[in-house]
């Protein structure tokens, strides 16, 4: 398995506000950062502002207002290539323009890595072929990107960020496309990464995987943070009712005893 050998490295958030061109609708976050060991979910409704703040916070929006640190280093100021040796981000779709092979596609998140001559080492194609292992992709390593379901090019791009070996990890709905024993598969492999001091924050809309396999859920409305806690903390009827809309009905997990959301059901007669 590949592992955070990076120092612990922090990503923080002060005073960010953001607008679309032509648009009323605004992201105003005053406070956020990520801790090290610790998975982070990001939830709300559509149109919250999830993605938004992920894609600033990894660089590849541009910044109006505020600031963005990873560590002591502005974002900024920051190269791209330097952004990938510590930040590794996975947004909701990536467009392909060529049909590479898989183990092509993986061995492009060593690219920072990579000394002057551009070539990968043995100790780089060993990080490949573990990640491909990791995401269950590495009997996919030779078929090409259009010969996969959605499913298998997901667990494919998430070897190819895992690959990076980043310290901070940005995932935008990464299981939206697996089935359930890949999504609880990766949720076990982040599990795994944390321990190491790696810092992943998922933008999802699974709430009770969120509750399951999450320290910490921060919960948007509106481009706003309406609550940032605990499961139980954020996991409270009348907040999702207010944010959710909808009759709800919330549960305990009967193995962990965290909390769990079902929607209300009544059949009419």
């Amino acid at each position: 398995m590949a592992t955070n050998n990076k120092p612990p490295q922090t990503l923080s958030i002060s005073g960010l506000r953001y607008q679309y061109p032509d648009s009323k609708w605004n992201l105003a976050v005053d406070d956020f950062s990520l801790s090290e060991g610790e998975i982070t979910a990001i939830i709300g409704p559509n149109g919250s502002g999830k993605s938004t703040l992920l894609r600033l916070a990894a660089g590849v929006q541009p910044l109006s207002t505020g600031t963005i640190h990873i560590g002591q280093n502005d974002l900024k100021k920051m190269d791209r290539r330097s952004i990938a040796r510590v930040l590794g981000y996975l947004p909701q779709s990536t467009p392909y323009e060529f049909d590479h092979r898989v183990i092509n596609v993986v061995s492009m998140g060593r690219y920072a890595h990579l000394s002057l001559s551009g070539f990968l080492c043995e100790e780089d194609m060993n990080i490949v072929k573990q990640c491909l292992e990791q995401t269950d992709a590495l009997s996919l390593m030779n078929r090409r990107l259009s010969h996969l379901s959605g499913g298998e090019r997901q667990r494919v791009l998430l070897a190819s960020v895992l690959a990076q070996e980043p310290a901070i990890l940005l995932l935008d709905e990464p299981t939206s496309a697996l089935d359930l024993h890949h999504q609880v598969n990766f949720f076990d492999i982040l599990t795994r990464l944390v321990k190491g001091g790696l810092s992943v924050a998922v933008v999802m809309h699974d709430l009770n995987l969120a509750s399951l396999y999450c320290e910490r859920i921060v919960l948007m409305n509106h481009g706003r943070i309406v609550c940032d806690g605990t499961p139980d903390d954020v996991f409270q009827y009348d907040l999702l009712q207010d944010v959710y809309g909808g009759d709800i009905v919330l549960s305990k997990h009967p193995q962990v005893n965290r909390p769990v959301v079902f929607p209300r059901f009544e059949r009419e007669n």
